[in-house]
């Protein structure tokens, strides 16, 4: 099809008027990139036959048999039955967006839900009930915050406004970014899942050259958010005192030395007493 739009000298602004389509369409029929380029519709593929002479019908035709026989066994059981994904997602009790993905390969749906789809869909789906939901692979089985929250049939904003936190903190969490502690015990309560199956923000060792707040904060097992609290700064003078970018003031300096333990000479220097 680039080759035809090329030699009859037609812009994809021209294709796109003459086949009744918008010019992405057109570039994305034409790209030189498998991973961006799509095949037309049987309509489409129809008028690029008459307007252009492309044989493209049995590309797509072939395509789209291929997806109904060889796709998930999920989505082939629903098809038998001539179900939409609404209506499935009803009768298992969960969101669309959810059998969106278990029929993609992107998440795998639950112990409890793969039994319901096996007696639903008359399948023969392996029940994994050893594999620990903290042990899946990401790639595969996706955030457990994502999977949790799709199962509940809850957006990002639905679950962000529960939880009193924005919609790009939600999707940090389900692209692999640890819970926050102070945020653990919150999250369990919406999302209705373990505390221990959360994944929960590690602080990492500080090197020996870090700031002594740093070293001493790590050693308390305490957050720049819960620091900031404590002597009522924004998190990120906090922020800026570990990384050598700015000095507290003296009053600043006097309230992190009662919560630390450390003495205010190092604080305003940077440099540990020894």
């Amino acid at each position: 099809m680039r080759a035809t739009l090329y030699h009859r000298g037609w812009t994809h602004v021209r294709a796109s008027e003459e086949l009744g389509c918008a010019r992405a369409t057109i570039a994305r029929w034409t790209s030189p990139d498998p991973r961006w380029r799509r095949l037309p519709t049987p309509a489409f593929a129809k008028k690029l036959h008459e307007v252009l002479d492309i044989q493209v019908a049995g590309r797509v035709s072939v395509v789209y048999s291929s997806l109904r026989q060889n796709g998930s066994p999920i989505r082939v059981g629903r098809l038998k039955k001539r179900w939409t994904q609404a209506r499935l997602a009803q009768t298992v009790g969960v969101s669309r967006s959810a059998i969106c993905s278990w029929e993609k390969g992107t998440l795998r749906p639950s112990p409890e839900n793969t039994v319901k789809l096996n007696k639903i869909l008359g399948l023969k789906l392996v029940v994994e009930r050893d594999r620990h939901p903290r042990q899946g692979n990401k790639a595969i089985n996706g955030s457990i915050i994502r999977a949790r929250r799709l199962e509940l049939g809850l957006r990002q904003r639905e679950l962000a406004d529960r939880l009193g936190v924005s919609i790009a903190t939600i999707c940090r969490w389900e692209s692999g970014n640890p819970v926050v502690p102070e945020r653990v015990f919150a999250v369990s309560a919406a999302l209705q899942m373990p505390p221990e199956d959360v994944p929960v923000w590690k602080p990492t060792p500080p090197p020996d050259y870090a700031h002594p707040i740093r070293k001493r904060r790590y050693e308390m097992g305490m957050t720049q958010v819960q620091l900031a609290a404590k002597v009522k700064v924004p998190r990120w003078r906090v922020y800026r005192w570990e990384n050598f970018e700015a000095w507290p003031t003296q009053a600043e300096a006097e309230r992190v030395s009662r919560r630390l333990k450390l003495p205010v000479s190092v604080i305003l220097t940077g440099e540990d007493e020894n």
